[in-house]
């Protein structure tokens, strides 16, 4: 499985482009590809290698650097955020379905680090402001979990509320110091929860019968 690339110029798209896959790093693509942009007219792309390894592709204003490897022993896709120019954090899960995190700090990639937990479901990854990172992920009670970096040091897991959800949890600012979380629960209903800045409001119930993941 090869990545591909469609890009708009401000006036029309270029049309498909293939990125491949590398051999040499273990083999084409194993999974749908992250985007993000660390600054204007930078791309970086990430996606696992059929060795479960973290496979990452550059754009740099110019061209693609090409399949990189990042390393790791993962199980599950990437999740990418930028909270500042020139800064990537990632997240996936590790072999035990733990959260695993590794971040580009402007000049060289960090190891990847545990931050423990147990998921089922892909993660879900999102800065609410600079130096700001909350990952959100379905345990194995089903329950939204929450852990956030709140510029100093990770904080403790955070259960979101009793409602069992079967898909992925999708997290998005809304603002300084507001985020909406979206999931699906075991009745295929859809479901919101939102930080207000201070407090967490809740799982608000918003119907519907749905039978794929949220993106947001």
């Amino acid at each position: 499985m090869a990545g591909w690339h469609n890009a708009w110029t401000g006036s029309g798209w270029t049309g498909w482009v293939s990125l491949g896959g590398e051999p040499l790093l273990g083999g084409w693509l194993n999974s749908g590809i992250e985007a993000v942009s660390r600054g204007a007219n930078q791309l970086n792309i990430f996606a696992l290698g059929v060795d479960n390894t973290c496979l990452q592709n550059r754009w740099n204003g110019a061209s693609w650097s090409g399949w990189q490897s990042l390393g790791g022993s993962l199980t599950g896709p990437i999740c990418a955020v930028s909270w500042a120019p020139n800064r990537i954090d990632l997240f996936a899960k590790g072999v035990a379905n733990e959260l695993l995190h590794k971040w580009w700090d402007g000049t060289s990639w960090q190891d990847w680090e545990s931050l423990g937990g147990t998921s089922i479901s892909d993660i879900s990854c999102v800065s609410r402001a600079p130096n700001q990172l909350d990952v959100f992920v379905v345990g194995t009670d089903n329950s939204v979990w929450q852990r956030r970096w709140n510029g100093n040091t990770w904080e403790a897991w955070t259960n979101l509320g009793s409602t069992r959800f079967f898909s992925p949890p999708s997290a998005a600012p809304g603002g300084v110091d507001w985020l909406d979380v979206f999931a699906i629960g075991v009745d295929n209903a859809l479901y919101h929860q939102w930080w207000d800045g201070n407090n967490w409001q809740g799982w608000d119930y918003r119907g519907g019968f749905l039978i794929s993941n949220i993106r947001n």
